[in-house]
């Protein structure tokens, strides 16, 4: 029997992509910013990036910047390695020359900057209330039957 796998939750670096929107479009067409944070949905073993599904954003590390019509072209080309290979562009080599940039900048390590969310467990959980504060639960009154709707 396989084992079911649940989801990572997304990486997410919200200064990141605000950062890279003030950068030239990396397609190779240098138009200058603003840019769109373009993710990349493709896997690649070599950087150790797994695809992702429809439903399913990759982290922000995989972000490079696209000017609007270039990230609107990608889109609508189909397959996205396809279009980096006719632009001449390793897609992941370029998501981490700029993820190495931002890291000069701020000064932080790029294992810094991506840090996996915290877990649910670690956040502060609220107390439970005194007993003498909790309200009774309600009764059904008696006498009263729950009407059916008809479903079997």
């Amino acid at each position: 029997m396989t084992e079911l796998r649940q989801r990572k939750p997304r990486q997410r670096n919200e200064a990141y992509l605000k950062w890279l929107r003030k950068q030239y479009c990396s397609c190779g067409c240098l138009t200058a910013p603003p840019s769109d944070a373009a993710h990349i949905r493709a896997g690649s073993i070599n950087y150790g990036k797994r695809p992702v599904g429809l439903q399913e954003k990759p982290d922000d590390r995989w972000a490079v910047p696209l000017n609007r019509s270039c990230h609107g072209r990608q889109h609508a080309f189909g397959d996205e390695m396809t279009w980096w290979a006719r632009h001449g562009k390793d897609p992941f080599a370029t998501a981490m020359r700029f993820n190495a940039m931002f890291a000069v900048e701020t000064g932080k390590t790029v294992g810094e900057l991506f840090d996996p969310p915290a877990s649910k467990d670690a956040r502060p959980r609220k107390r439970a209330q005194a007993t003498s504060a909790a309200k009774p639960k309600r009764k059904w009154p008696k006498g009263r039957k729950l009407q059916s709707r008809g479903f079997r």
